[in-house]
């Protein structure tokens, strides 16, 4: 069922139930005179309802009532400042220091945060800063406009949770899957199976309410006044923050049918995909000491699966006898075959990429990361930084924070070295139920601990002489992350990877490579080896073209004068509406 407002009250009073602790740490937070700022994110746009945020903040101001008599008897007051006494502690002035932003944070010329679940269009909310459904006149019936992920989260990841509770914690969905359909087949394969139908006619309701079905798509988008409204409150210019709002590529829910029909068509396959990954882990364990036959095992389970899942394929896609003939077909549904069918290989290479990858030198590694690997949160906030110095906006942030992908880190995006010399930086706060890429690494950043409580430490260091703000401090940042065992916080640990190394490929245009070369093979009458060539061709010349690119051009800006002179590109300007 889709949520509305009630129904996230009450999931809230649970929450409540469950989680007093948390509160109550808010609520001493607050207490002692700080601010605490709410950003939603994809896991929690509920709290977007404004009966829901109002009363998450009430909740932690009950916490303070019930425990100011505690906090009083462990640590008496005798300046006025501890949280039991301070007289700024009245109801008014405690709920004042809670603000709730719907989409980023800003403090001029220090940080720029948000949480990034908008530059994965799987997870991204068609309207950020009012995410409901306008089709139902009644507010109180309304409900909320939530991702397409979202609804993947409500079906299997939380009945998976009920059944595997660690499952979350112990790698990407992929691995562990991987490895519950191996210890557990046939009750995880059911637990995938019967949540199938629910996810496809939640799918379904989503798409027709706000999708390319919605007779009336743009009323579901922000308005000019209310990206300019939010502007505003940081003082920020209305162009600035439309280029920002426009910057990620559209939700799945706003795209036409077809990408819909596409996702939908790889769920329903999931099952045979994740059959073929274990069939391929049996091969991998049967013949390890040979590797020759693991590849050649692998190569003849491709070549007889492919033909067949493309004769679904094309009756799943409606593609007849006499599809070339017809405009409407060529014009749509080939489209949709190519972009199935390129999405199922990229589902195909996750199940073989580790047994390829296991038989390659270390030389090699590089070739796959950079046809398969794209950060795209790290993109995403390099985009924002380029709108700050394209726009000329004194002083930009020096500070870059999303998360979303649960994998913390830094990474430099420039360099000014104007009256003080500072860097960029782009900071990944990571998640607090993280995940890993193998055990030692793990035990490298938590000490074997499963969770990884990450943040981002921010503070103003000593006054410097700034031309453009009075009275500026010179700002500090570090990752860190909770030792719960030690009751302290530590540097948070990033290791580099010849994955972060890898200059990226940008996922949109390796999908556009996989499905134009198989579409090539499709054209020429199924004739597979012809899509397998072009592919490889495909591959091969986005490559080349992509280490020429890192050869010649410098990733990392670094000017005499920030505000260089550069081409950019506003981006889109269909993500928002012009009516008031």
């Amino acid at each position: 069922m889709l949520t509305e407002e009630k129904m996230s009250l009450e999931k809230l009073y649970f929450i409540y139930r469950g989680h007093q602790t948390f509160f109550e740490a808010l609520a001493w937070w607050i207490a002692r005179g700080h601010k605490l700022v709410i950003l939603p994110g994809n896991h929690d746009l509920e709290i977007a309802w404004p009966k829901v945020h109002q009363r998450f903040k009430d909740l932690i101001y009950y916490s303070f009532q019930t425990n100011q008599k505690k906090w009083l008897a462990e640590s008496p007051s005798k300046n006025g400042t501890d949280p039991d006494a301070s007289p700024q502690n009245d109801q008014k002035s405690f709920l004042e220091r809670i603000n709730y932003h719907g989409w980023f944070y800003y403090k001029k010329g220090v940080f720029f945060a948000q949480h990034g679940a908008q530059y994965d269009n799987l997870n991204g909310t068609i309207n950020l800063l009012n995410p409901y459904q306008t089709r139902e006149p009644d507010p109180d019936k309304r409900k909320l406009n939530q991702a397409f992920g979202s609804l993947g989260v409500a079906t299997f990841v939380a009945h998976m949770e009920d059944q595997f509770p660690q499952w979350e914690s112990e790698g990407s969905y992929s691995v562990t899957l991987t490895r519950l359909l191996k210890e557990h087949p046939w009750r995880t394969a059911r637990l995938i199976g019967a949540n199938v139908w629910s996810f496809a006619r939640l799918s379904w309701y989503q798409f027709r309410d706000t999708g390319g079905f919605h007779p009336n798509l743009e009323q579901q988008l922000p308005t000019r006044a209310e990206i300019q409204e939010y502007g505003q409150r940081f003082g920020i210019d209305e162009t600035v923050v439309q280029q920002i709002y426009c910057s990620w590529d559209p939700p799945m829910f706003s795209l036409g049918w077809f990408r819909i029909a596409a996702l939908l068509g790889l769920n329903l396959l999931g099952i045979v995909f994740w059959v073929v990954n274990l069939v391929l882990k049996a091969i991998n364990w049967l013949f390890h000491p040979r590797g020759g036959l693991v590849l050649a095992a692998t190569l003849l389970l491709f070549l007889l699966f492919l033909p067949g899942a493309a004769e679904f394929l094309g009756s799943l896609t409606g593609i007849t006898d006499g599809w070339k003939n017809s405009t409407l077909n060529q014009v749509l549904n080939i489209p949709a075959a190519g972009l199935l069918i390129g999405l199922m290989l990229r589902a195909f290479w996750s199940g073989i990429a580790d047994i390829v990858q296991q038989k390659k030198a270390a030389k090699n590694e590089k070739f796959f990361q950079l046809v398969f690997y794209h950060d795209y949160i790290f993109e995403g906030a390099k985009g924002v930084y380029n709108i700050f110095r394209a726009n000329k906006v004194d002083p930009a942030p020096r500070y870059y924070i999303m998360g979303h992908d649960h994998h913390p880190g830094r990474k430099r995006l420039g360099y000014s070295p104007g009256y003080d010399g500072y860097d960029f930086t782009f900071f990944n706060t990571g998640s607090w139920l993280t995940s890993f890429e193998s055990n030692s690494i793990r035990r490298l950043r938590t000490g074997g601990v499963d969770n990884e409580f990450t943040f981002l430490k921010i503070w103003g260091q000593s006054e410097i002489d700034d031309p453009f703000v009075d009275g500026a401090l010179d700002y500090a940042a570090e990752l860190m992350r909770w030792n719960d065992a030690a009751n302290r916080a530590d540097p948070q640990i990033t290791i580099g990877t010849r994955q972060e190394e890898a200059q990226p490929v940008r996922g949109f245009w390796s999908a556009l490579v996989v499905a134009v070369s198989l579409l090539f093979g499709f054209l020429l009458e199924n004739f597979w080896l012809w899509s397998f060539l072009g592919l490889a061709l495909g591959v091969t010349l986005a490559v080349i073209g992509q280490l020429h690119r890192i050869r010649h051009k410098q990733t990392m800006p670094v000017a005499e004068d920030f505000w260089q002179e550069e081409s950019f590109a506003p981006g889109r300007t269909d993500c928002f509406s012009d009516s008031n």
